[in-house]
């Protein structure tokens, strides 16, 4: 069999005598629960991101992922739901749900049609899926940080990495409101830090360049009367589109 190349991200394997999935990851096996099953397709989510936010090295302190499955310690929880109204036993796939429904309802334009609001939201909602069955209440700097890096690895752009980062907070900050994760949670959020310029292994968005006069040229003839003569305004102006439809004479 040829060996993986280094540096690549290690494959789910299906062990046949047991049934099981595994992962080996820096020559050790990690036993992921029933071959197929959610579980163990969320389990090795959850490994390969650890393995890709800590350079391509899993941390000694990593065991089976089991460990990491809904089962909170007392030192984070005695402090996280000191306050009775905290509900214990919500995960962040439950708050994500609560979360989306919000902005459904309260995420709309004049139109009735959903702002792009509700669009970052399911960005962030597919990014949290790595910890849907982690309390609410422990999630902290240290995932949120992991879920930036492992983006990151993923070959996320870096400015697509630092807006994912600001909408989960923003979960957590509506979610705090609302008394469902402990006070202080939002605040432990913004201490991630965002991505800088030449500081990660994130691409750089190309810069956007302008269209060139021959296309809007020979675009101009197919436009509406107006919106030829918007497109006109803008290239003599420089004005965005949407300056250009609040213009009023």
């Amino acid at each position: 069999m040829p060996r993986r190349p280094k540096g690549s991200v290690p494959s789910l394997q299906h062990h046949k005598p047991s049934g099981r999935a595994r992962v080996t990851i820096n020559g050790r096996d990690h036993w992921l629960g029933k071959w197929g099953s959610p579980e163990a397709q969320l389990s090795y989510q959850r490994l390969v991101a650890e393995f890709l936010a800590n350079g391509h090295v899993l941390p000694h302190t990593a065991t089976a992922v089991q460990s990491q499955l809904p089962q909170v310690g007392s030192e984070v929880m005695a402090g996280a739901l000191a306050d009775p109204a905290i509900p214990e036993s919500l995960t962040v796939v439950e708050l994500v749900t609560m979360y989306l429904h919000h902005c459904q309802s309260y995420y709309r334009g004049p139109d009735g049609k959903l702002t792009t609001t509700y669009d970052n939201a399911l960005q962030a909602a597919r990014a949290l899926r790595l910890f849907d069955d982690t309390p609410a209440a422990s999630f902290g700097p240290k995932k949120l940080g992991m879920i930036r890096d492992s983006e990151a690895a993923n070959k996320r752009p870096r400015v697509g990495c630092n807006s994912l980062i600001t909408v989960i907070r923003r979960v957590f900050k509506w979610a705090e409101s609302q008394e469902l994760v402990p006070r202080g949670t939002h605040n432990s959020l913004k201490t991630v830090e965002p991505l800088r310029r030449g500081r990660t292994s994130a691409p750089e968005l190309p810069p956007v360049k302008p269209v060139g006069d021959e296309v809007v040229d020979m675009t101009l003839p197919y436009l509406p009367e107006i919106v030829a003569d918007m497109v006109r305004l803008q290239r003599l102006t420089g004005a965005r589109p949407g300056e250009v439809c609040r213009l009023r004479p």
